[in-house]
């Protein structure tokens, strides 16, 4: 029972159809609103005289507002797409390739740091307080050249026009140079690092470049984030026809609706305010693009305790004359499984 009446449009319909159809917001007597599925049917008797009308009212206000929720959704997700295609356009055109604009952004930035860099190395014959705004100077140089370089990564990916070199690759032997790289980034953040080497030699169909600057992305964070865990751990595992880079860390771990915002660029989860921990919120989305660029994926499971970001890349045959590489005496001699 509802306190709104039968529309006369509803009625007429239902008389010449049969029946008529509609749905609408409606009203309960205890003044409650609720999305209502209301059908109209013509009852008549044996001779085809109408003897009056059947309404039968559904609710189906719990379906109403699914859709609505999936609507603004999807609108938020086509904004967010609008406002990231209109931004890495006009970065484009700042930096196309043609007109070798590129150095516009970075130049004068490089500049100030180089001069930031001659100030530190007379910093002596500054005050404390001088050399201070120094070093803030040229450590908020840095973060914003780092920013650039990512920027101008995803947008020259989007725009198709990045500089990849896809060749056949000993994966094993970019895990070790890798490992190399970052063993410092890990070191700095007192926790162990360990590598996982591969039993075999692992081909792969990938730009060199390009798989380490993702596996430093990850390991970088997982070193950044992981404040009260003890370890991070660099592996990896072939299966079929993909291979897989997996760096896992015994941290504090990842919420699950934090999750879901783990590849947005700027993103950083909340972590901005926390004042210890720097970053752009680029290095995930900048991961995202360049191994999809190269034919992989990328994503996140979060483990019993910690986290496990990985990345899958397409396997190849290795040629013949390539030789496999050494590990560092650091790392952890243990087999990385192959299928």
């Amino acid at each position: 029972e509802t306190r709104d009446h039968l529309p006369g449009e509803m009625l007429e319909r239902a008389r010449k159809n049969g029946s008529a159809e509609d749905e609408g917001w409606r009203v309960r007597k205890d003044g409650s609103r609720f999305w209502a599925n209301v059908v109209i049917t013509a009852l008549r008797d044996e001779r085809g005289k109408l003897r009056g009308f059947a309404k039968v009212t559904r609710d189906m206000t719990e379906r109403r507002r699914s859709e609505e929720a999936l609507k603004a959704a999807r609108e938020e997700a086509e904004a967010a797409s609008r406002a990231k295609s209109e931004f890495l356009s006009r970065l484009e055109q700042e930096i196309e390739p043609a007109s070798d604009r590129s150095h516009e952004l970075r130049t004068p930035l490089n500049a100030i740091l180089g001069f930031g860099q001659l100030l530190e190395i007379d910093e002596d014959d500054f005050a404390s307080n001088h050399r201070e705004a120094i070093g803030q100077i040229t450590k908020a140089g840095r973060h914003l050249l780092s920013l650039i370089n990512d920027l101008l990564d995803i947008a020259s990916i989007e725009a198709g026009s990045s500089d990849l070199r896809i060749e056949t690759l000993d994966l094993g032997i970019l895990l070790e140079e890798a490992y190399s790289l970052a063993r410092p980034i890990v070191a700095s953040a007192s926790l162990n690092f360990e590598l996982e080497r591969a039993s075999v030699e692992i081909p792969i169909r990938a730009d060199a470049r390009r798989v380490t600057q993702i596996i430093l992305n990850l390991v970088g964070n997982a070193a950044k984030y992981n404040r009260d865990g003890t370890f991070v751990r660099l592996t990896c595992q072939a299966e079929g026809a993909q291979v897989q880079v997996m760096v896992e860390d015994d941290g504090p771990g990842i919420a699950e609706a934090a999750a879901k915002r783990l590849f947005t660029p700027f993103d950083r989860l909340g972590q901005q305010d926390r004042a210890k921990v720097e970053g752009t919120g680029l290095g995930l989305a900048l991961s995202k693009s360049l191994a999809e660029s190269m034919g992989g994926e990328i994503g996140f499971e979060a483990l019993p305790k910690g986290s496990r970001f990985w990345f899958s890349l397409a396997r190849a045959e290795l040629p013949a004359n390539s030789t496999p590489g050494h590990i560092t005496e650091d790392a952890t001699e243990s087999k990385c499984p192959t299928n």
